[in-house]
């Protein structure tokens, strides 16, 4: 897995940042609601932590326009700021869904 270098992360791939921010989203910059600034490679582990543990999504009451995917607002204004690196300017909303994702395959080993 490519790693994503961030001073508020461990790891994200940077793939799946790029796949969120280039075609789920079109390239379009995608900061709004309570994610906006945020860092998407901590929405992602926030995701990927749920996932891995077996815990059920949570959903939540910020939207993204695009996937109408959900996320809890308060884990998204819980996330530190960052405008830098590949999650720049990527949904923290669709982030935690794919990273909700990831870690229910690699529980599921």
């Amino acid at each position: 897995m490519v790693a994503m270098p961030c001073k508020h992360t461990k790891f994200a791939p940077k793939s799946v940042l790029t796949h969120i921010h280039d075609v789920i989203h079109g390239g379009i910059e995608s900061e709004f609601g309570a994610g906006r600034h945020k860092c998407a490679a901590r929405a992602y582990e926030e995701g990927h932590a749920l996932g891995k543990s077996g815990a059920p999504l949570l959903q939540g009451n910020d939207v993204c326009p695009v996937t109408q995917r959900r996320a809890p607002v308060e884990m998204l204004e819980a996330l530190p700021k960052c405008q830098g690196g590949e999650g720049r300017h990527t949904c923290c909303v669709c982030a935690y869904h794919e990273g909700y994702e990831a870690g229910k395959v690699e529980a599921a080993g």
